[in-house]
């Protein structure tokens, strides 16, 4: 089975590049990944996961076949190469989505132990007031940033059926998950993106709301779940602005 030359990889990404006048910040900012992720590609040292090639073809105005073959391709392609590009991406997506679901499954669970130890930490040292309808609402947004957390990170399926980029399909259905958003249709070009907005969201608020909470039982003691129940109107505003605004963007 033909493998992906890394190397040859990385050249072609970074003269293309190059040629467009583009830096590597600019590249990973449309990416939404960070400059050492590109980095990494061009000096051939890591290949981006599969779900980047079809946005990194697009940013670069490649095929997906010349970033695979690494070269620009002007003519028809013989059948036998063709086979080896596509085998070779197979093998480049089996790899990416193993290691990437190990991964997510990790961060996930270091996500879980840092909220659990700032909220043990919060009222075992009585650094927050255990207020009852303020603490009510603060297991709760993170009983369901926990929730979402556990379908983004390692429930989540990586590819949606073919339909979805043949009809406009404006809802998600998987087990007990359910997303609907109204003039927002999923696909494959933007699903990796509306799942990376999903485990930025879970991701701050198992982490930051326990800290929130410290800090407004301190300072505002006296409004601490009036400031607790704004406060999640707008991280659940900001997951669904977050969601729609990177699935239209990326439609």
């Amino acid at each position: 089975m033909n493998e992906i030359n890394k190397e040859q990889f990385g050249q072609f990404i970074a003269s293309v590049r190059k040629q467009k006048n583009m830096t590597q910040k600019e590249l990973a900012g449309r990416l939404f990944v960070s400059d050492k992720a590109v980095s990494k590609w061009e000096r051939g040292l890591s290949l981006p996961d599969v779900t980047m090639l079809m946005p990194l073809a697009h940013a670069l105005d490649v095929s997906v076949a010349e970033l695979l073959q690494g070269k620009r391709m002007e003519d028809e392609l013989p059948k036998e190469e063709v086979d080896k590009i596509v085998k070779a991406s197979l093998q480049m997506t089996q790899e990416s989505i193993l290691v990437n679901q190990k991964k997510k499954k990790w961060v996930y669970l270091f996500l879980l132990f840092i909220c659990c130890a700032e909220v043990l930490f919060l009222f075992v040292t009585h650094l927050a007031e255990i207020e009852t309808q303020a603490a009510g609402m603060l297991f709760l947004i993170l009983f369901l940033a926990a929730l979402f957390g556990l379908y983004f990170f390692v429930l989540i399926k990586q590819k949606l059926p073919d339909y979805y980029d043949q009809y406009q399909v404006d809802y998600v259905a998987s087990g007990f998950f359910r997303m609907h958003i109204p003039y927002l249709y999923f696909n494959n070009t933007n699903w990796p993106y509306i799942v990376y907005a999903g485990q930025i969201w879970s991701g701050i608020t198992l982490t930051v709301y326990p800290l929130c909470y410290g800090l407004l039982s301190w300072l505002l003691p006296q409004y601490l779940y009036l400031c607790f129940v704004i406060l999640i109107f707008l991280n659940v505003t900001a997951l669904f602005i977050g969601i729609y605004a990177v699935g239209k963007h990326y439609a």
